[in-house]
């Protein structure tokens, strides 16, 4: 993050407004200069999700298949981070599972029963759990009504229904991954 781009960006305006004579709080035609001005949250919006550059928007935090440094594949690896769920994959979502199936129990075991998780990155996590649950916790498997993943890019959830591919097809899905902002 560079402060002399923010400066740029957001306190500059400001200090031209205050010099040319324009009252911040009003204009002529009813405007306000702080509805002209490109916020700090309108920037971060566009640079994580904006169609032109967006981080997430693009997918290319994504490595290619080719390209991955390991066998595991397009969606396993990022080029700028990793997640917990990702470095400790598999055994991070099976500790969750776990504590959702207690968690279950103490609830009374209701059915059906549903998961819900925003910002699912490549969709790990969500397999991982899901691959738990049915593997290790037969009941839970049965009343979940369905994990429910929401995202706001396009670009990931066609990474997430690719990862969890086994839990999206089929007669009875579990895994539903969807827009969500």
């Amino acid at each position: 993050w560079n402060w002399n781009f923010f400066l740029l960006l957001c306190v500059l305006p400001l200090a031209l407004a205050d010099e040319l004579g324009v009252a911040r709080s009003s204009l002529s035609d009813g405007l306000t200069v702080n509805s002209l001005l490109y916020t700090l949250q309108e920037f971060y919006t566009d640079a994580q999700y904006g169609p032109d550059f967006g981080y997430y928007y693009t997918g290319r935090i994504l490595h290619d298949a080719d390209d991955a440094a390991d066998s595991k594949g397009a969606q396993e690896s990022f080029n700028s981070y990793t997640t917990m769920p990702m470095a400790l994959s598999p055994h991070f979502g099976a500790m969750l599972a776990d504590r959702l199936y207690g968690m279950w129990r103490a609830l009374g075991e209701p059915a059906p029963f549903f998961l819900f998780e925003f910002g699912g990155g490549t969709g790990v996590l969500a397999r991982d759990i899901l691959k738990r649950l049915k593997n290790a916790r037969p009941r839970l498997w049965e009343a979940l009504g369905g994990y429910l993943l929401g995202e706001r890019s396009l670009a990931l959830r066609r990474v997430q229904r690719q990862t969890a591919y086994e839990f999206v097809g089929g007669p009875n899905p579990k895994l539903h991954v969807v827009a969500a902002d």
